[in-house]
């Protein structure tokens, strides 16, 4: 099995609730420990199988973060 971090910065939307969602019975200590899971925070960073992110989303859009404040 395949499992994906994804996170949304803005957090317009809720969380994962699914399957290796942060409430998730699937999830083993061993497991969390190896991907290194943080609770059930609400940090808006979620963990998702590779076949449910291709079934829940038709659209990526993929960017990277400039922050203005660290150019030299």
């Amino acid at each position: 099995m395949k499992l994906l971090q994804l996170r949304n910065p803005p957090g317009d939307h809720s969380e994962w609730k699914g399957d290796w969602g942060d409430t998730s019975p699937l999830w083993t200590r061993r497991l969390k420990r190896r991907l290194d899971w943080s609770n059930d925070e609400d940090d808006n960073t979620f963990w998702i199988s590779f076949d449910d992110f291709c079934n829940a989303f038709r659209c990526l859009y993929v960017c990277r973060w400039f922050d203005g404040e660290s150019r030299g």
